[in-house]
Order: C-alpha cells, then structure tokens, then sequence
C-alpha cells in the first residue's frame, strides 16, 4: 500500500500528464482565454472569443456561445423599462393571501388588499 504523500505525488504527475494531452491542453487554453475575455472592461475580447466558438461547431463552448448569442439578441435584456413595481404589488398580494389562507372570505381579503394599498 502507499503512502499517502507518494499517492499524492503519483496524482500530481498523473495529473500533469493528462494535463500536457492535446485535448485537455486545448480545453485549458479555451478556458483561460474565456476568463482573459470576461475580465475585458470592454467586452471586445470576449465579442472575438464568442465568434471563434461560434465558427467551430466541435468546439466544447459552441452550445454556451449560442445561448449568449441568442441572448444578446433578445430585446428584454437591453430592455429600458423594468417590471420591478408589477412585481412588488404580486409579492405583497400572495403574502396578504398567506397571512389570510384559512381565516375568512373574500370580503375580509380584499379589506385587507385595500388597507395595506
């Protein structure tokens, strides 16, 4: 049996090794690049790394550059108007609706929505 610091020194080398292989090399690689490109202040980088990942349907990141893709074409996420209010006034009508789950009517419900409105 080994010993435990000669097991992890054979993990490291065997980790080097798989390390130093062409497809994990190249995995590595893309990976920094995506990290380089997402620390860019002005995206310029990860525009490029997008389009490379675009251009290689082999490519491990094909899939996630589509969906950033199909993303940046939607209007929502540019969107200047937000629904932040409408969502506020549902979440204080569902904890009104707790607060009251098995008290009364709906004539109590809505003189409760009317008080707290």
């Amino acid at each position: 049996m080994l010993q435990p610091c000669k097991q992890v020194s054979i993990s490291r080398r065997m980790f080097i090794v798989l390390l130093l292989n062409s497809p994990l090399k190249k995995f590595k690689s893309l990976v920094q690049k995506l990290r380089d490109s997402i620390n860019d202040p002005k995206a310029k980088l990860f525009s490029k790394w997008r389009q490379d990942q675009l251009s290689d349907i082999i490519s491990p990141f094909y899939r996630y550059a589509q969906r950033i893709r199909s993303d940046l074409q939607s209007d929502s996420t540019f969107s200047p108007y937000s629904n932040g209010r409408l969502e506020g006034q549902i979440n204080r009508l569902k904890t009104i609706k707790r607060m009251m789950y098995g008290r009364a009517e709906l004539k109590l419900l809505e003189k409760q929505i009317l008080y707290w409105m």
